[in-house]
């Protein structure tokens, strides 16, 4: 996904600074993203408030490098225009989905299972 941001940005007229902020925002947001998956990965899991909050107060801290004028300059990112907000929201969104996918087939067929390889 990023290699796709990286080269599709500026071939749709995307600055290297406004692409090199979209990485930036991409890679932190994904990271987040991949923690749900990631957690059942092992099977069911118990709901957890605490990594809820801890993701999206992540995600708001993400954002706002690039929506708040102070942190933005202290991280060296620049103002996105609407289209790489929308790549990165669907990079984000596909990321997850492949993730969540790849979740379901491990447990469909655990390691060490009497069941797995058999379809």
């Amino acid at each position: 996904m990023a290699g796709g941001i990286l080269v599709g940005l500026p071939l749709a007229g995307a600055t290297l600074a406004a692409t090199q902020s979209s990485l930036f925002l991409f890679t932190g947001l994904a990271q987040l993203a991949f923690a749900y998956p990631a957690r059942r990965v092992g099977g069911r899991t118990r709901p957890n408030v605490a990594l809820h909050l801890s993701v999206v107060l992540g995600a708001a801290a993400q954002v706002a490098t690039v929506l708040v004028p102070p942190l933005r300059d202290a991280f060296g990112l620049v103002t996105l225009d609407a289209l790489p907000w929308i790549v990165v929201a669907g990079a984000v969104t596909l990321t997850w989905l492949g993730a969540e996918l790849s979740g379901l087939l491990l447990n469909r067929h655990p390691a060490g299972s009497a069941n797995a390889g058999q379809v």
